[in-house]
């Protein structure tokens, strides 16, 4: 049986996350763990990964593809929504704005 978490403890986690993902971005580097293109990628894509994968550790399930309307508040929601949006230039313009977003959201 899975213990649910408290969304604020999931956030601060990815927020330590995203610190070390900042560093590699300025570094020159993208991790590149998702890019189902193939093609050029940049820090958005990583942007992308990073929010799909606390979208589902908030959600405790892959409902990103299905549309499953996620148990947060209305803040983080669409904090996420722009991180996952289809369009990179309509994400956050770093990893450290989203992380801002998120910390203002957190509290």
């Amino acid at each position: 049986m899975e213990i649910p978490h408290e969304w604020r403890d999931v956030v601060d986690l990815f927020i330590g996350f995203g610190r070390g993902l900042a560093r590699v971005h300025a570094r020159g580097l993208v991790h590149r763990d998702v890019n189902p293109s193939g093609g050029r990628a940049d820090a958005r894509a990583d942007q992308y990964a990073f929010c799909v994968s606390l979208y589902e550790a908030l959600g405790g399930r892959r409902s990103v593809d299905a549309g499953a309307e996620l148990a947060a508040p209305r803040a983080l929601r669409e904090i996420l929504a722009r991180g996952l949006a289809p369009r990179p230039t309509a994400r956050f313009a770093s990893i450290s704005a989203l992380l801002s977003a998120l910390s203002r959201a957190r509290r």
